[in-house]
């Protein structure tokens, strides 16, 4: 048997299959940027800076997105 396994999936102790909940300030969403959209315009629509999504997603600074791309935007911005 498995000892101290996921009760969910089976996996074993060793395996993190499901994550806990997340804490504070570790609440994401995932974006799908729409054709025409830019890092801009993205911004503006969650409240939230074009930097800040650059740096949650390691995007360097002159980064473009595409229609198609998925973003890690913060869950509080919708």
């Amino acid at each position: 048997g498995v000892l101290g396994g996921c009760a969910r999936c089976g996996a074993g102790a060793a395996v993190r299959h499901h994550a806990p909940a997340p804490g504070p300030g570790e609440n994401f969403i995932i974006y799908t940027v729409k054709d025409g959209e830019d890092i801009t315009g993205i911004s503006i629509e969650h409240d939230i800076s074009p930097s800040e999504i650059r740096q949650l997603n390691n995007l360097p600074p002159e980064a473009q997105v595409t229609a198609g791309m998925q973003l890690k935007l913060p869950a509080s911005t919708l």
